[in-house]
């Protein structure tokens, strides 16, 4: 499941609804096939516990933290060259 994130997020920096839904059905078979599960629910409860949330949620996460650091990062260097 790490290699999926690892392997996935990258495409889901960019905002591409197409490729969200699209690496969502990819995760979701992955899933079946892995814990031999047949129904959207057990599916979903599986990726809830693993972490593998809706590709859109980990979307924002990542875009937010990156804006955060690019934040405080522009911060530091703003004090730092004022001193």
């Amino acid at each position: 499941m790490e290699r999926m994130k690892s392997f996935c997020m990258p495409v889901t920096l960019q905002r591409n609804i197409h490729k969200h839904t699209m690496l969502d059905n990819q995760i979701n078979r992955a899933v079946y096939k892995m814990f031999y599960v047949f129904d959207d629910n057990s599916s979903q409860e599986i990726r809830n516990f693993l972490g593998l949330y809706d590709v859109e949620l980990l979307y924002e996460e990542k875009r937010t933290k990156f804006l955060r650091k690019t934040h405080a990062l522009s911060h530091v260097v703003l004090n730092s060259s004022t001193m």
